[in-house]
C-alpha cells in the first residue's frame, strides 16, 4: 500500500523537481487507484516570486503488489505547455 504524509511529500516533490526556495509549489490534483496495481498520480504547479505560473508537473507512482515492482515518472512542462524535463523509473 502506498502511504502519503502530506508535508513530507510536498518537501519531496520540491526536491525532486528542484524548485527554487523562493518559488511556491501547489498540488492541483491527486488521484489514487487500488487493486493488483496500486497507483497514485499528481499534478503540481510552480509559481515564482510574482505569483506567475512558471511550470506544471505531472507525476505518478505505481506498484504491482504481486511482484513488488515499482514504476514512477515525472514530467515538467513550461508555462506554455512544452515538455522541458522529466524522469522515468521502470
Amino acid at each position: 500500500m502506498i502511504t502519503l504524509d502530506e508535508p513530507r511529500l510536498m518537501r519531496s516533490f520540491e526536491k525532486i523537481f528542484d524548485v527554487p526556495p523562493t518559488h511556491r509549489l501547489v498540488m492541483v490534483r491527486s488521484r489514487s487507484t487500488g487493486g493488483a496495481r496500486g497507483a497514485h498520480s499528481w499534478i503540481h504547479e510552480e509559481f515564482n516570486d510574482w505569483d506567475e505560473l512558471t511550470a506544471r508537473y505531472e507525476s505518478f507512482v505505481e506498484i504491482d503488489h504481486a511482484t513488488g515492482v515499482l514504476r514512477s515518472s515525472w514530467h515538467k512542462f513550461d508555462s506554455s505547455g512544452r515538455l522541458v524535463d522529466g524522469r522515468e523509473h521502470w
